[in-house]
């Protein structure tokens, strides 16, 4: 009888990306999801000025967080999409995007529920340290060299 191969995938996440690595048998891939935050405060190419004398700024403010959580939202819906076909999850990150990234999973798409196996914070590291840490999670060090 043939042993499935198991896919498991470790995502680490902050506002403005997420590199999802995949470890697949004896294969690793690596991919990235750029998010669109940083133009969340942009219109025209232009920083937005705030106007600070009270005006009709709270609308301003109003359409600047729901344009930004609307990112938010299809930048996680990008993800989650991104790793339907994983048998194990486990994100890390040094914000709240991991965490926010882990319960819209939960409850946007319920087959991920049982998928992540862990969530962690995490300072910023290079791509080396986040697959080095994976492996680890994932107790792959001697099956898989880079």
């Amino acid at each position: 009888m043939q042993k499935q191969i198991k896919n498991q995938t470790g995502i680490w996440i902050d506002g403005n990306k997420a590199l999802i690595v995949s470890f697949i048998g004896d294969e690793v891939k690596i991919s990235e999801v750029n998010s669109d935050m940083d133009g969340v405060f942009l219109r025209d190419g232009q920083p937005i000025k705030t106007n600070f004398s009270g005006g009709n700024n709270d609308s301003h403010e109003k359409r600047l967080e729901e344009r930004k959580k609307n990112n938010t939202r299809k930048f996680l819906k990008t993800v989650s999409d991104a790793v339907q076909k994983a048998d194990e999850l486990y994100i890390i990150g040094p914000g709240e995007m991991r965490t926010k990234l882990s319960r819209f999973m939960e409850a946007e798409y319920k087959i991920f529920t049982a998928k992540i196996k862990g969530v962690a914070s995490c300072e910023k590291l290079r791509e080396s340290q986040i697959i080095t840490r994976m492996k680890s999670f994932f107790n792959l060090e001697e099956k898989i060299e880079l």
